[in-house]
Protein backbone atom coordinates (compact mmCIF):
# COMPACT_ATOMS: atom_id res chain seq x y z
CA UNK A 1 0.00 0.00 0.00
CA UNK A 2 1.26 3.45 -0.90
CA UNK A 3 1.98 5.73 2.04
CA UNK A 4 -0.25 8.85 1.74
CA UNK A 5 1.33 12.24 1.29
CA UNK A 6 0.64 14.30 4.43
CA UNK A 7 0.00 18.00 3.91
CA UNK A 8 -1.27 20.95 5.90
CA UNK A 9 -3.42 23.73 4.40
CA UNK A 10 -1.06 26.49 5.58
CA UNK A 11 1.83 24.88 3.70
CA UNK A 12 -0.03 24.40 0.41
CA UNK A 13 -2.47 27.34 0.39
CA UNK A 14 -3.07 28.43 -3.21
CA UNK A 15 -2.71 32.04 -4.31
CA UNK A 16 -6.43 32.05 -5.16
CA UNK A 17 -8.09 30.60 -2.09
CA UNK A 18 -11.13 29.39 -3.98
CA UNK A 19 -12.55 25.91 -4.47
CA UNK A 20 -10.74 25.65 -7.81
CA UNK A 21 -7.47 26.82 -6.26
CA UNK A 22 -7.74 24.31 -3.42
CA UNK A 23 -8.70 21.51 -5.86
CA UNK A 24 -5.54 22.16 -7.85
CA UNK A 25 -3.34 22.43 -4.75
CA UNK A 26 -4.63 19.21 -3.22
CA UNK A 27 -4.58 17.15 -6.42
CA UNK A 28 -0.94 18.11 -7.04
CA UNK A 29 0.18 15.67 -4.31
CA UNK A 30 -0.64 12.43 -6.07
CA UNK A 31 -3.37 9.90 -5.55
CA UNK A 32 -3.04 9.20 -1.81
CA UNK A 33 -3.42 12.24 0.40
CA UNK A 34 -3.71 12.74 4.16
CA UNK A 35 -4.91 16.27 4.84
CA UNK A 36 -3.80 17.36 8.32
CA UNK A 37 -6.28 19.87 9.73
CA UNK A 38 -4.58 20.21 13.11
CA UNK A 39 -3.94 23.92 12.68
CA UNK A 40 -5.22 26.87 14.64
CA UNK A 41 -7.35 29.59 13.15
CA UNK A 42 -10.02 29.38 10.51
CA UNK A 43 -10.04 27.29 7.37
CA UNK A 44 -11.21 28.73 4.05
CA UNK A 45 -14.73 27.78 3.04
CA UNK A 46 -13.16 27.08 -0.37
CA UNK A 47 -11.01 24.35 1.18
CA UNK A 48 -14.10 22.62 2.56
CA UNK A 49 -15.85 23.10 -0.80
CA UNK A 50 -13.00 21.24 -2.50
CA UNK A 51 -12.97 18.16 -0.24
CA UNK A 52 -15.81 16.17 -1.87
CA UNK A 53 -14.65 16.76 -5.48
CA UNK A 54 -11.02 16.04 -4.58
CA UNK A 55 -12.10 12.83 -2.83
CA UNK A 56 -14.10 11.79 -5.92
CA UNK A 57 -11.19 12.53 -8.25
CA UNK A 58 -8.67 10.67 -6.12
CA UNK A 59 -10.98 7.64 -5.91
CA UNK A 60 -11.39 7.79 -9.71
CA UNK A 61 -7.58 7.66 -9.96
CA UNK A 62 -7.46 4.66 -7.62
CA UNK A 63 -6.33 6.74 -4.66
CA UNK A 64 -7.84 8.18 -1.52
CA UNK A 65 -8.26 11.26 0.60
CA UNK A 66 -8.15 10.99 4.38
CA UNK A 67 -8.41 13.78 6.92
CA UNK A 68 -6.65 14.02 10.24
CA UNK A 69 -8.38 16.40 12.68
CA UNK A 70 -8.04 16.20 16.44
CA UNK A 71 -10.10 19.31 17.13
CA UNK A 72 -13.76 18.50 17.85
CA UNK A 73 -14.91 21.68 16.08
CA UNK A 74 -13.16 20.74 12.85
CA UNK A 75 -14.49 17.18 13.11
CA UNK A 76 -18.02 18.59 13.56
CA UNK A 77 -17.61 20.82 10.48
CA UNK A 78 -16.53 17.75 8.49
CA UNK A 79 -19.52 15.78 9.81
CA UNK A 80 -22.00 18.56 8.98
CA UNK A 81 -20.49 18.64 5.47
CA UNK A 82 -21.34 14.94 5.15
CA UNK A 83 -17.68 13.95 4.87
CA UNK A 84 -17.28 11.97 8.10
CA UNK A 85 -16.17 8.97 6.00
CA UNK A 86 -12.87 10.80 5.39
CA UNK A 87 -12.03 10.77 9.11
CA UNK A 88 -10.61 7.77 10.95
CA UNK A 89 -13.37 5.94 12.80
CA UNK A 90 -13.57 6.72 16.49
CA UNK A 91 -16.43 4.37 17.24
CA UNK A 92 -19.72 5.52 18.65
CA UNK A 93 -22.56 7.18 16.84
CA UNK A 94 -21.71 9.78 14.18
CA UNK A 95 -22.46 13.40 15.03
CA UNK A 96 -25.98 14.32 13.91
CA UNK A 97 -26.96 17.96 14.24
CA UNK A 98 -30.08 17.68 12.01
CA UNK A 99 -28.54 19.95 9.39
CA UNK A 100 -26.15 19.65 6.47
CA UNK A 101 -23.66 22.16 5.10
CA UNK A 102 -22.59 22.90 1.57
CA UNK A 103 -19.57 25.13 1.06
CA UNK A 104 -18.57 27.48 -1.75
CA UNK A 105 -15.64 29.88 -2.11
CA UNK A 106 -16.79 32.24 0.63
CA UNK A 107 -20.19 31.00 1.68
CA UNK A 108 -21.74 28.27 3.79
CA UNK A 109 -25.24 27.04 2.95
CA UNK A 110 -26.72 25.26 5.96
CA UNK A 111 -29.89 23.24 5.28
CA UNK A 112 -31.89 22.66 8.44
CA UNK A 113 -33.79 19.36 8.62
CA UNK A 114 -37.33 18.98 9.98
CA UNK A 115 -37.34 18.18 13.68
CA UNK A 116 -34.07 19.99 14.37
CA UNK A 117 -35.59 21.68 17.41
CA UNK A 118 -36.04 18.25 19.00
CA UNK A 119 -32.39 17.23 18.57
CA UNK A 120 -30.81 17.12 22.07
CA UNK A 121 -27.35 17.83 20.61
CA UNK A 122 -28.54 21.29 19.56
CA UNK A 123 -28.05 22.47 23.16
CA UNK A 124 -24.37 21.46 23.17
CA UNK A 125 -21.67 24.03 22.36
CA UNK A 126 -20.28 21.94 19.48
CA UNK A 127 -23.62 22.33 17.62
CA UNK A 128 -22.82 25.96 16.83
CA UNK A 129 -19.14 26.52 17.68
CA UNK A 130 -17.88 24.41 14.72
CA UNK A 131 -18.79 27.23 12.35
CA UNK A 132 -16.20 29.46 14.01
CA UNK A 133 -13.45 27.33 12.43
CA UNK A 134 -14.58 28.20 8.88
CA UNK A 135 -13.73 31.53 7.23
CA UNK A 136 -16.69 32.64 5.13
CA UNK A 137 -18.31 35.94 4.20
CA UNK A 138 -21.89 34.67 4.43
CA UNK A 139 -23.77 31.87 6.10
CA UNK A 140 -27.16 31.06 4.61
CA UNK A 141 -29.37 29.05 6.95
CA UNK A 142 -32.18 27.47 4.94
CA UNK A 143 -35.29 27.06 7.09
CA UNK A 144 -37.49 25.95 4.18
CA UNK A 145 -38.26 22.57 5.79
CA UNK A 146 -39.51 24.05 9.07
CA UNK A 147 -43.13 24.78 9.90
CA UNK A 148 -42.33 26.41 13.27
CA UNK A 149 -39.48 27.13 15.65
CA UNK A 150 -39.03 26.41 19.35
CA UNK A 151 -36.82 27.96 22.05
CA UNK A 152 -34.02 25.42 21.48
CA UNK A 153 -33.83 26.28 17.79
CA UNK A 154 -33.99 30.02 18.43
CA UNK A 155 -31.14 29.79 20.97
CA UNK A 156 -29.10 27.72 18.48
CA UNK A 157 -29.63 30.25 15.68
CA UNK A 158 -28.50 33.12 17.91
CA UNK A 159 -25.41 31.18 19.03
CA UNK A 160 -24.67 30.15 15.44
CA UNK A 161 -24.84 33.80 14.32
CA UNK A 162 -22.44 34.79 17.10
CA UNK A 163 -19.99 31.95 16.34
CA UNK A 164 -20.03 32.71 12.59
CA UNK A 165 -18.92 36.34 13.00
CA UNK A 166 -17.58 38.23 11.15
CA UNK A 167 -19.59 36.32 8.53
CA UNK A 168 -23.06 37.63 7.82
CA UNK A 169 -25.75 35.09 8.81
CA UNK A 170 -28.98 35.15 6.79
CA UNK A 171 -32.05 32.97 7.37
CA UNK A 172 -33.54 32.05 3.99
CA UNK A 173 -36.72 30.35 2.77
CA UNK A 174 -38.48 31.26 6.00
CA UNK A 175 -42.17 30.37 5.72
CA UNK A 176 -44.99 32.66 6.80
CA UNK A 177 -45.59 31.00 10.20
CA UNK A 178 -41.91 31.10 11.17
CA UNK A 179 -41.64 34.72 9.98
CA UNK A 180 -44.55 35.60 12.27
CA UNK A 181 -42.85 33.80 15.18
CA UNK A 182 -39.60 35.71 14.57
CA UNK A 183 -41.50 39.01 14.50
CA UNK A 184 -43.36 38.17 17.71
CA UNK A 185 -40.05 37.38 19.40
CA UNK A 186 -38.51 40.50 17.78
CA UNK A 187 -35.77 38.31 16.33
CA UNK A 188 -36.19 39.96 12.94
CA UNK A 189 -34.24 42.87 14.51
CA UNK A 190 -31.36 40.59 15.51
CA UNK A 191 -31.27 38.09 12.63
CA UNK A 192 -31.59 38.75 8.91
CA UNK A 193 -34.74 36.98 7.73
CA UNK A 194 -35.60 36.40 4.07
CA UNK A 195 -39.12 35.00 3.77
CA UNK A 196 -39.85 32.29 1.24
CA UNK A 197 -41.81 33.17 -1.91
CA UNK A 198 -45.06 32.14 -0.21
CA UNK A 199 -44.22 33.95 3.06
Amino acid sequence: MTEPHRCRPAAIAPARRTRAGWNQALLAFGSHLLLDLDESGRFDAGLFASLAPVDQELVRRGGSLRIHASDAHVRAAIAVAGLQRLLPSEGGAPLDLSCTAAFSDDEIHLAVHPGIGLNPRLSTPISHSWIGRIAAKRVLVDLGELSHVNSVLVAWLLQLAQAAKPAELVLINVNRQVTIQFKQLRLNHVLQVQPSQDG
